[in-house]
């Protein structure tokens, strides 16, 4: 004979959705860093970068991506870390930013790619107010990933794109 077991509606436990979020963390002088999947539209290979005379140091150059001329920026010169040796694993991952409500693209270089993780709000802590080598502005929060900790940066602040602009117009 066959068990048959049936669950109570009214007394079920309801259903805990989590506020989940995908974040893409990646190496950066020696340190974990990440960003929101979603603010992703690809990553290329490190190459083909044109350097533009009188920029800030941060802008590393302009890459020209099927047609489309994008600004990219040394993430480590921007957070004012160690700069590390372009290698095999260095990479420019092309992210949206807000620009006035319009999104537009902005090259980042990182030193490497790390995974993509599931992050839930709970696990998401605010930056300590001391300690940290970046400016907490640029910071969203931090979390732990085994046993480093997981920064995750505040893309539309620190990417800010009317700096980058306004670089790309009036350089000097």
């Amino acid at each position: 004979m066959t068990e048959v077991h049936t669950v109570d509606a009214v007394n079920a436990a309801p259903e805990v959705k989590l506020n989940i979020t995908q974040y893409f963390s990646f190496h950066l002088s020696g340190k974990l860093f990440a960003i929101p999947v979603m603010r992703i539209t690809e990553i290329v290979e490190y190459g083909g970068i044109t350097y533009v005379p009188t920029m800030p140091s941060f802008i590393h150059g302009a890459l020209n991506l099927r047609g489309n001329i994008l600004p990219v920026i040394d993430l480590a010169r921007k957070l004012c870390l160690p700069v590390s040796s372009i290698n095999s694993r260095t990479c420019v991952v092309l992210l949206e930013v807000d620009m006035c409500g319009e999104m537009i693209q902005i090259g980042v270089i990182i030193d490497g790619v790390h995974q993509v993780i599931d992050l839930d709000a709970a696990s998401i802590s605010d930056a300590p107010s001391m300690g940290m080598e970046i400016k907490l502005e640029y910071i969203s929060g931090v979390a732990r990933l085994d046993d480093k900790m997981l920064t995750l940066l505040e893309v539309d602040i620190l990417l800010a794109p009317e700096e980058i602009a306004y670089s790309f117009v009036n350089p000097g």
